[in-house]
């Protein structure tokens, strides 16, 4: 009789811990999917894993063997440079974050290097479109803009706040 007893608390015992790390499993990997295209950004990445400077291609805008700018000579489209900036061909881009182009980079590589950074950092740049000085990215309504990612953000601490409940 011990014996069956003995059995059945075990048995209960492993289907408790079972069920916990199935339920945490679940709410890691629907943390994950929601958090997965902001972890990808920070790394430079799109949401398929792709490098984000490969999404778009820059020449030089080079005056007395100074670097100005940076002219978008080609997208892909639903690229990461395209989701989030907006960029289109034709685009120069002059200011990256903080730093101006003209003032800063010595190189197109290093401008690249400049537009990556800002991109992982999720800071607008400025672009000439048209004879235009734009921002991008631009506000609501634009995929990738800041407003969604406050919104994004907001659904993870929401998804935080909701799992501290749990063991």
């Amino acid at each position: 009789m011990r014996f069956a007893f003995g059995l059945v608390a075990l048995l209960i015992a492993v289907f408790i811990v079972v069920w916990m790390w199935g339920k945490h499993t679940s709410t890691v990997s629907q943390t994950y999917q929601q958090v997965k295209p902001k972890v990808q950004q920070y790394a430079g990445r799109d949401e398929d894993g792709r490098p984000a400077t490969e999404s778009a291609t820059f020449s030089a805008v080079e005056s007395g063997g100074q670097v100005r700018g940076l002219t978008v000579t080609g997208v892909v489209s639903g690229g990461a440079m395209q989701r989030y900036y907006g960029l289109q061909v034709g685009d120069v881009i002059t200011k990256v974050g903080d730093l101006t182009l003209r003032e800063y980079a010595s190189s197109q590589k290093e401008a690249i290097d400049y537009l990556l950074m800002a991109y992982q950092r999720q800071q607008p740049i400025i672009v000439t479109r048209n004879g235009q000085s734009i921002e991008l990215p631009q506000a609501a309504g634009t995929e990738g803009t800041r407003s969604q990612s406050r919104d994004m953000l907001q659904q993870q601490l929401d998804v935080i706040q909701s799992t501290k409940g749990l063991p």
